[in-house]
């Protein structure tokens, strides 16, 4: 072949020629084709796709891309938004509204429905206050100002309650878990607010009367009571009257009659556990009184004695020690013999004391003893060491002492002496009562 325009010959012709198949190649939607380079690409095109909110339910299988074989595979719908999850067999319990069987994306067990938390889309809001909210609703929330607890109102199905969700610290909280540091005062709120009593702890609640008046008085203090279930606490001095019990203070204070003449009445301590109301009462028992309906707690904390008219006799106390205002003559020269004599003594009855007196012997003939003792001692013949008492050789002598003597519940004590040759009196000066604190 000849050409003639060109000066040399080539050693070849390369001829470049569009193919007449495929004569045209058109994308449906979805489907982009690109030529480069003579090479037809086709690509899918994802702008072209539909968006649907759910599987059509006549679907039964979706094409996908596998990254890991760079294959397009088919998988069952079944598998697809929450499918695989096994749809609930049971009508759920929700706290509102009426529950439905079927499949849900959200962490529920099958036979309760948890509500939604909070509000619309910005989550729960919370009320601070130092009081719970009114009317509230589930889950709602409220953070206690004054001690910092966060609380959730939780129904559980059958009922509703606020319940503490957080593990605040508040001011002035009494741990348990370390040592903290609290004053006197503190430990001794803390222990009455959750009921932790020191077994018999008494403290103040003194007892006082002007003497020849209906009128007595308890001092502000603490106690247990008589089963030291609970701290009893009286904030403030109380004034009570021998009239029938009523709560208050200038108010009476019997359990049960009338106040009678020349007789031991003792005081207690009561408490109204529903309530927390204490108060005072008196009773002629020593261990059972009468108390007001929803009383429930006592305390016995002391005792006093009528006049002949009914009113209470003058006496000071100090702790667990009375004195009366003058010394009563229970005993008054009698003779002491050989054999036991059982002097009452003005102190409480209805349960032992310690008896305050002042005990004298007068001599007839000299070379007398006697001996004073309790009942609980056995009665034992006086002389030498078993002697309180003696007088010398020479007749017209006295001694005298200052005894501390245990009563029996009558207020008697024991006097023996050595012969009929001598006369004793008995002072008393006051008692001794531990109200309690040894039980």
């Amino acid at each position: 072949m000849s050409v003639p325009f060109l000066s040399v010959k080539p050693r070849a012709i390369k001829l470049k020629v569009s193919p007449r198949f495929p004569a045209r190649l058109i994308g449906r939607a979805g489907i982009d084709v690109t030529k480069e380079n003579g090479n037809y690409f086709l690509d899918l095109d994802y702008s072209d796709f539909p968006v649907i909110g759910s599987v059509p339910p006549q679907a039964t299988y979706a094409l996908i891309f596998d990254p890991a074989t760079g294959k397009y595979a088919q998988v069952s719908t079944s598998l697809i938004a929450g499918g695989g999850i096994a749809p609930a067999t049971a009508t759920p319990l929700i706290e509102s509204g009426a529950g439905a069987v079927g499949t849900s994306v959200k962490y529920a067990r099958e036979d309760h429905v948890h509500p939604a938390f909070g509000g619309g889309g910005g989550g729960a809001s919370v009320t601070i206050s130092d009081t719970p909210p009114a009317s509230p609703t589930a889950n709602s929330l409220w953070w206690e100002s004054d001690t910092g607890i966060l609380f959730i109102y939780y129904n559980d199905g059958s009922s509703s309650q606020w319940v503490s969700i957080s593990a605040g610290q508040p001011t002035g909280a009494v741990r348990y878990d370390v040592v903290q540091a609290l004053t006197a005062s503190q430990k001794l709120q803390a222990r009455q607010n959750i009921g932790a009593v020191l077994q018999s702890y008494l403290v103040g609640l003194t007892l006082s009367t002007p003497g020849l008046s209906a009128t007595f008085s308890v001092a502000s203090g603490i106690c247990a009571d008589s089963t030291n279930s609970d701290a009893m606490r009286l904030a403030a001095s109380i004034s009570k009257t021998t009239n029938a019990w009523a709560v208050g203070t200038g108010a009476g204070a019997l359990d049960t009659g009338t106040i009678a003449n020349a007789t031991w009445y003792h005081a207690y301590l009561i408490k109204r556990p529903d309530t927390g109301i204490v108060d005072v009462l008196i009773s002629l028992s020593a261990s059972a009184p009468t108390l007001p309906a929803n009383y429930t707690l006592f305390r016995r904390i002391g005792a006093m004695f009528t006049t002949g008219s009914a009113q209470w006799v003058y006496f000071v106390q100090n702790g667990d020690e009375f004195l009366w205002g003058n010394q009563i003559a229970d005993v008054s020269i009698v003779t002491i013999a050989a054999t036991s004599l059982t002097p009452t003594l003005s102190v409480p009855t209805g349960l032992k004391v310690n008896a305050l007196i002042t005990f004298r012997m007068d001599a007839v003939t000299g070379n007398t003893g006697g001996l004073v003792s309790s009942l609980d001692h056995f009665d034992q013949v006086p002389g030498g060491a078993y002697t309180s008492l003696f007088v010398g050789t020479t007749s017209a002598l006295a001694a005298a002492g200052w005894m501390n003597i245990r009563t029996n519940v009558n207020g008697q004590i024991r006097v023996r002496g050595t012969g009929a040759t001598a006369t004793y009196s008995i002072m008393t000066m006051g008692w001794v009562d531990r109200r309690g604190r040894d039980n």
